[in-house]
């Protein structure tokens, strides 16, 4: 892939987002859901309530609503990893919002040594925070960006709807920039220095 040349609009990638027991290092997933963007469609996606094997902290509940109930008897998070790391693994970068927590997460139950490397990676976060036409905003949530664009902003804090309102996000944040001017960092370097 032509880093250097190919502008975001013009590429598929990958939204990830989880939401997560706490944020403590015993704290794991609890939801994932892991869907490629193209042009504003959805095409592969997975998206699952997992079962962390810890309790959800009620401060985690406040934020996404989960409670241990829900996540009971659902798969652990190892049962379903051949799925991400199959979307992982479709030669597409990846973006997600605050990058290093959610892959930071992703490698407490699937090694990192499973995932592809190298793979050219968008923190939204980070990035809006850095670039014009957002960087002198006071937040830089998910929906504090899709509101900035004038984008409708629903339900919030369940992984599917927050890849969802993520992928409209990208293409007012990023969608004339190169894909090379606009990457972050790359997969295994996040887990190796945020881990």
């Amino acid at each position: 892939m032509d880093l250097y040349n190919v502008l975001w609009s013009e590429t598929p990638y990958l939204v990830i987002d989880t939401e997560t027991t706490g944020f403590g290092q015993y704290d794991r997933i609890c939801e994932i859901t892991a869907a490629v963007y193209f042009k504003g469609q959805r095409s592969l996606s997975f998206s699952s309530l997992v079962d962390p094997g810890v309790a959800v902290s009620p401060g985690s509940t406040e934020v996404h609503g989960i409670v241990d109930s829900d996540v009971a008897g659902m798969p652990r998070l190892r049962d379903v990893a051949d799925e991400i790391v199959d979307l992982m693994k479709t030669d597409v970068p990846w973006v997600a919002h605050n990058m290093s927590f959610d892959l930071r997460m992703l490698a407490r139950d699937i090694p990192v040594e499973r995932w592809p490397r190298g793979v050219p990676t968008l923190c939204t976060m980070s990035y809006s925070r850095k670039h014009p036409p957002t960087r002198g905003m006071a937040r830089h949530r998910v929906q504090d960006l899709a509101r900035h664009f004038g984008l409708s902003v629903g339900a919030l804090h369940r992984s599917d709807a927050d890849v969802a309102l993520l992928a409209t996000v990208v293409p007012f944040l990023v969608e004339d920039t190169p894909m090379c001017s606009a990457m972050t960092k790359y997969s295994e370097e996040w887990v190796k220095e945020k881990g």
